[in-house]
């Protein structure tokens, strides 16, 4: 398995749009179409699933993540940490997709005290940041990343895991670091000697000691 840096992997998905080429919502569908594949082959439908996203495009990831699931059969509960006013383009787009297409719950975190109540078991996806932070989260991101970590609930990260976005202890029972699977070009060149090729797939992540955080 290959670790790429923040800036790696915005190559990678650069490079794909302008080669390939492929819109970068198209990507964000692709990456999202393989979280699904990992995600079915693990959890059953039954178990409760809330699905935490912020503004950025790694809320677009949880967003398209969700209706996916949802078409799928799952029950996602989706839970956007305003955080901004500002969303990005593909998370727009995948909101829009989000309502026409699914009856998904979607409720907006605004105050900590509207952070859910979620069993023991349930699963927990975090799609609040990604591999572009350089800091370590804070204000109403923080919290919300420290009332996962106290959950006795599998949590599962896109790009970063919770802890390496707050200066906290880990005590979740379960962290995965999330890779994200896009498919390039089969004539890709890069000078970057990380890259991992299998299958035409060119697979990346981040690990949160390479992205800049740090964790006490």
């Amino acid at each position: 398995m290959k670790i790429f840096t923040s800036k790696q992997i915005r190559q990678i998905d650069d490079y794909t749009i302008k080669h390939e080429p492929v819109a970068s919502a198209d990507l964000m569908e692709r990456a999202a179409g393989k979280m699904l594949e990992w995600y079915i082959g693990r959890f059953e439908i039954s178990t409760p699933l809330f699905i935490f996203v912020g503004p950025g495009n790694n809320g677009g990831d949880g967003l398209a993540l969700a209706r996916l699931l949802s078409e799928s059969n799952y029950r996602p509960e989706v839970f956007s940490v305003e955080i901004s006013d500002r969303k990005s383009a593909d998370w727009e787009h995948n909101m829009k997709r989000l309502q026409n297409e699914t009856s998904v719950t979607f409720i907006t975190i605004s105050a900590i005290e509207q952070f859910p109540d979620i069993s023991p078991g349930s699963v927990i996806i975090d799609a609040i940041f990604g591999s572009g932070l350089s800091r370590p989260a804070d204000g109403l991101a923080a919290d919300v990343i420290r009332k996962i970590n106290l959950k006795r609930s599998s949590v599962i990260s896109i790009d970063i895991p919770p802890a390496c976005k707050v200066k906290i202890t880990v005590i979740t029972i379960l962290k995965i670091l999330f890779m994200r699977v896009i498919r390039s070009v089969s004539s890709f060149r890069n000078s970057i000697s990380c890259f991992l090729r299998t299958n035409s797939m060119l697979v990346s992540g981040a690990c949160c000691l390479l992205s800049g955080c740090r964790r006490n």
